[in-house]
């Protein structure tokens, strides 16, 4: 508790009295509540959410079909495409979608579909009116799909060659409709890094997926790196132009499978899929932009705020109690406690375990970029996604993700 002993001595402070005790409690509440919510939700993460299982290999497979939407992607297109290639499934087609793309995407996907005849290149040159430019392409791969399974990847991702068989064969042997991967973030820059252990602690712990088995469709585990849905089930939902304009489309897929009675699970894929996602700090902040004030707030300021004040409260609560006599050893242990917490979670995903549990630092981050990021699309009235401003108002009438 070296932390705790730097601290001066309280002896003549007004905190001493009875006034310390209800400060203690007012700074306090909060982050022991979340504390709790975080560790049994971590636990039952842990628990219910396991690595895919093996499968004899069979000779008589479904077809699948992997849909790779790809805006200018000529970094990680052709390596993260020939690491799918590896695939030990042996009746895989994947379409790469080029969507409007004004770099070399377009053409790394012809080649790669001339050299491979499981490849396949659709080009998108116009978008729809009404459209995102992501969930447009998704709709267009569908369409052009012939598989009996539908599976939707990022075209920055890369899968272990036993990963399909595997999670295929998991699905038909329980009968199940939609399954999603947790990947393995790559590590990057330090500041970056720590933002990102307090992103996954958030989002895991909002996605419930424990829960994922039930009926709540709240606690839908979508995922754009790998998400394995059977057509037949898909044909059951209004498909992708219900989310034509849903920023947070994956979650919202989730959602509208569950909706539709689809069997779902979620599996931990931390040595099947790996991404480098948002190679920079800069990068995290725009990425977020476009998705956190619709997923967090709904496009409402007011709510969105209320979250980013609930955060910081959350956040600072334990650091002022270190200064109030009565709160100061639990102001200490839930700070430990946190980024312990967040230290097995990055062990669980096989993340940097040293830069999760630098204690608060990554959720300060998280909170200045939320706040940045819903002032920013407020105050101008837009998103700007993949080349495209799409107006405030009309993402708002069509959203459908469930908070």
């Amino acid at each position: 508790m070296i932390l705790l002993d730097v601290l001066p001595e309280p002896s003549d402070s007004p905190m001493a009295g009875p006034l310390g005790f209800v400060v203690a409690t007012v700074l306090l509440a909060l982050p022991v509540m979340h504390l709790a919510f975080v560790v049994y939700g971590t636990l039952r993460t842990m628990m219910a959410v396991r690595p895919v299982p093996d499968h004899p290999v069979r000779s008589q497979v479904p077809m699948v079909s992997m849909i790779v939407p790809a805006c200018n992607e000529e970094s990680t297109l052709e390596a993260a495409t020939r690491a799918k290639l590896t695939a030990q499934y042996p009746n895989l087609e994947i379409i790469l979608v080029d969507d409007r793309s004004t770099d070399q995407t377009g053409k790394i996907a012809d080649r790669l579909a001339a050299q491979d005849p499981r490849v396949r290149a659709v080009h998108v040159t116009e978008l729809p009116e009404g459209w995102l430019g992501k969930v447009h392409a998704l709709h267009r791969g569908t369409m052009e799909a012939k598989g009996e399974w539908l599976l939707y990847c990022d075209a920055d991702v890369h899968l272990s060659p036993s990963v399909l068989r595997r999670v295929v064969a998991e699905a038909e042997a329980r009968s199940l409709d939609y399954v999603s991967v947790i990947p393995r973030l790559r590590s990057g820059p330090f500041w970056r890094d720590v933002a990102f252990a307090t992103m996954v602690r958030v989002i895991l712990l909002l996605g419930r997926g424990w829960q994922v088995r039930s009926g709540d469709v709240r606690a839908a585990a979508g995922s754009g790196v790998f998400g394995l849905v059977r057509r037949s089930a898909y044909a059951q939902t209004q498909g992708f132009e219900h989310l034509r304009m849903e920023v947070v489309d994956d979650a919202a897929f989730a959602q509208m499978m569950k909706r539709a009675g689809a069997r779902c699970e979620v599996f931990l894929g931390k040595d099947d899929a790996t991404l480098d996602f948002y190679p920079t700090l800069r990068d995290l902040m725009h990425g977020l932009e476009k998705n956190a004030y619709g997923g967090l707030g709904g496009y409402n300021l007011l709510r969105h705020l209320a979250v980013v004040m609930v955060m910081l409260a959350i956040e600072v609560g334990p650091w002022l109690a270190l200064f109030v006599p009565q709160g100061r050893v639990l102001a200490g242990l839930v700070i430990l406690l946190l980024a312990a917490t967040q230290g097995l979670l990055a062990h669980w995903m096989g993340q940097s375990i040293p830069r999760a549990i630098v204690p608060s630092l990554g959720a300060f981050l998280m909170i200045a970029i939320l706040a940045r990021g819903g002032y920013l699309v407020e105050t101008r009235g837009y998103i700007e996604w993949r080349g495209t401003r799409y107006p405030l108002d009309l993402l708002r009438a069509n959203r459908r993700l469930v908070p």
